[in-house]
């Protein structure tokens, strides 16, 4: 950090906000691509048309300002002469629901710089070289001129131009750097002091005379190192919610499979059954299907939380990387802690990593045909989510099985002439004549 003085006056320093493109000086970012991000991340999330007056929400998408300020729909007039501000535009996002505000008044919204540059570059359809007047093709990283390839090799043979170097267009324009509003010239530094862009005029006679400055691309290289931190923690969550998506639809797929078996085997057992039994069958059936289902509805819906959090956190990733490589200095200095805390936002996401359901499901069956036929079967696996519904669906059971046994009661006897209730029926352990739905 160093405090501004002449050492740096004799630099050329253009007052002018009409500087001519041809004489705007570019810093060339060894790591910024030649190639523009996907135009998806260009369009409006309302309007889906190119952002107009870009404004980027904490959660990293993006729209015009026009359009969230219809999101929020009309709000209570001011009175005239209070001189009130207008009350902010507070709406969901339109594409992750989170909560958002905008100033209503265009004045005084901040917009996005690196997304006008971007959609200006894309609606650039050709440039023409500086030289002969045709087709543009690359631009010089020095003198900035706009060239065609044969032109800028003729015009910058000589040894002088040894550092001049041969950059694509869109390289160029993505390295740019903005200019002042007030004196024209390039925010080349960081004002340490009040924490914002300012240009070589600015620190020698203007508002930040005296201040505490950093070259921005000093200040960018330790924001790119924390960004990449922040990035590299939330690709470290994406994969741990992948994993835990994976053991989820594992468990479904041996539900599906030991269902199927714990059909056969009722199926298979119940054939051998009279006719009297074919009503419990029919149930047990039914109970593998809803345990199967309950199990299932809560397996799916844990991974359909899951992959909500995917599609978040993989939008936040995608985003701050657009950032991170389509930005020019100042640009990533100052979206740092938004980008930051959207990261954040995204790996202390607090979810059930481990599986919610287990996908086991299996019967329990015996073979002796008795009193206690009406809770024959046990069908085991009650899902989590589903146990206080499954006590009343066991009284259910039990009052149909009185209505069986009653069908039956000379049969009901045990051997010492005393009669099997169905309580003791549906509380018998393990022996193999008895047991409940679990």
């Amino acid at each position: 950090m160093t405090v501004l003085d002449s050492s740096i006056s004799g630099s050329t320093v253009s007052s002018s906000p009409s500087t001519k493109r041809s004489d705007m000086k570019r810093v060339v970012l060894e790591d910024t691509p030649g190639t523009l991000p996907p135009l998806a991340t260009l369009k409006c999330a309302v309007c889906s048309e190119y952002l107009k007056a870009p404004v980027t929400l904490p959660c990293l998408h993006t729209g015009c300002h026009s359009c969230f300020v219809k999101q929020a729909g009309p709000f209570s007039p001011i009175p005239e002469g209070t001189n009130k501000p207008l009350p902010p535009a507070s709406f969901p996002c339109p594409v992750c629901d989170e909560d958002a505000s905008v100033p209503r008044d265009p004045g005084a919204i901040s917009t996005d710089t690196r997304l006008e540059r971007l959609i200006e570059l894309i609606q650039e359809t050709r440039h023409l070289c500086d030289n002969c007047g045709e087709i543009a093709e690359v631009s010089c990283s020095v003198c900035t001129s706009s060239m065609c390839s044969g032109c800028f090799s003729s015009t910058h043979a000589a040894p002088v131009f040894q550092s001049h170097v041969a950059q694509p267009l869109e390289s160029a324009k993505l390295a740019q750097l903005s200019n002042c509003s007030e004196h024209g010239s390039q925010l080349e530094f960081w004002c340490d002091n009040c924490s914002k862009g300012v240009c070589q005029v600015c620190l020698l006679k203007g508002s930040h005379k005296g201040h505490s400055y950093t070259p921005v691309r000093e200040v960018r290289n330790a924001v790119y190192i924390s960004v990449k931190n922040s990035l590299k923690s939330a690709m470290s969550f994406k994969r741990e919610i992948e994993a835990a998506k994976a053991q989820v639809e594992q468990e479904i797929s041996i539900l599906s499979a030991q269902h199927q078996q714990v059909c056969d085997e009722i199926d298979g057992n119940f054939e051998k059954i009279e006719a009297a039994v074919k009503a419990r069958r029919a149930a047990l059936l039914q109970d593998a299907k809803e345990l199967r289902s309950a199990k299932e509805r809560s397996l799916n819906s844990q991974k359909e939380s899951i992959e909500r959090a995917i599609m978040d956190v993989s939008d936040a990733i995608e985003r701050s990387m657009a950032l991170v490589n389509y930005s020019n200095d100042l640009e990533l200095v100052e979206r740092q802690s938004v980008v930051e805390n959207r990261l954040r936002q995204m790996t202390k996401q607090d979810f059930p990593k481990d599986p919610c359901e287990s996908g086991s499901l299996s019967v329990a069956l015996f073979s002796h045909i008795n009193a206690a036929v009406a809770g024959y079967g046990a069908v085991r696996g009650t899902p989590v989510a589903a146990a206080t519904a499954h006590k009343h669906q066991l009284e259910k059971l039990v009052s149909e099985a009185d209505k069986i046994l009653s069908y039956s009661r000379a049969k009901d006897q045990s051997a010492d002439g005393s009669k099997v209730t169905v309580e003791q029926a549906t509380s018998a352990t393990g022996d193999g004549s008895y047991c409940t739905i679990m």
